[in-house]
């Protein structure tokens, strides 16, 4: 009666190392879904190549108020709610300091 329990762990175990290395090697956009809508992502490796980074920010600071974020000086998302969740945005892939202001 043990064997056959042996043969069904093995098998799971092969098909969860399978299904984790068609999964890592996946290289396609990414479509995300949340309560602010759909967002693809670009794929990483276009992105790579053009040296560019993929920012998305989630607004979870419940201030009542907007916040813009800026990398460096450069506004990137303006007036993010409570809860906002914003599509991908590419920038240049150099080191960034990001900041939260008040919206507006």
């Amino acid at each position: 009666m043990k064997k056959p329990m042996t043969r069904v762990g093995l098998l799971v175990t092969l098909l969860l190392i399978v299904g984790c290395q068609q999964e890592s090697t996946r290289n396609a956009p990414v479509r995300t879904s949340s309560p602010s809508g759909q967002s693809t992502a670009p794929q990483l490796a276009a992105a790579e190549q053009r040296k560019m980074a993929l920012i998305r920010v989630v607004q979870a600071i419940p201030a009542g108020s907007t916040v813009d974020v800026f990398a460096d000086d450069n506004k990137v998302f303006d007036a993010l709610a409570y809860k906002t969740v914003t599509p991908y945005r590419e920038i240049d892939g150099q080191r960034h300091t990001f900041h939260l202001r008040p919206g507006g």
